[in-house]
């Protein structure tokens, strides 16, 4: 649960993609998309439990990562499920923008 994410809300994606398509914006540029914080994938839970007012844990169990290596390494065999090989591989190494992303972005969408 202590793995870090940056969600960013599909609205917000699709309102940045409507005004990147726009005449005179931003061409052949990279732009990493980030949300507005930076969340542990436990407090990310924890907020969408809160928003589907869903009580929130009793306890949290932390998975040990070979047990993760092994249901993703199943998940991947099996072709199903939301875990697999890219999605452990996104866990273990953080899904965050590179440091002042969030700061660049205004400058580049105006």
């Amino acid at each position: 649960g202590a793995q870090r994410i940056e969600p960013v809300c599909a609205d917000d994606l699709a309102e940045l993609v409507a005004r990147l398509l726009q005449p005179g914006a931003v061409a052949r540029s990279i732009i990493e998309v980030t949300g507005p914080e930076t969340l542990t994938l436990e407090q990310y839970l924890r907020h969408w439990r809160a928003w589907l007012r869903v009580p929130a844990p009793r306890a949290t169990w932390h998975v040990p990562a070979p047990l993760v290596a092994l249901v993703a390494e199943a998940g991947e065999r099996l072709g199903s499920g939301p875990l697999g090989r890219t999605m452990r591989a996104m866990l273990e190494r953080g899904n965050v923008a590179q440091s002042g992303a969030r700061e660049r972005m205004p400058a580049l969408l105006g």
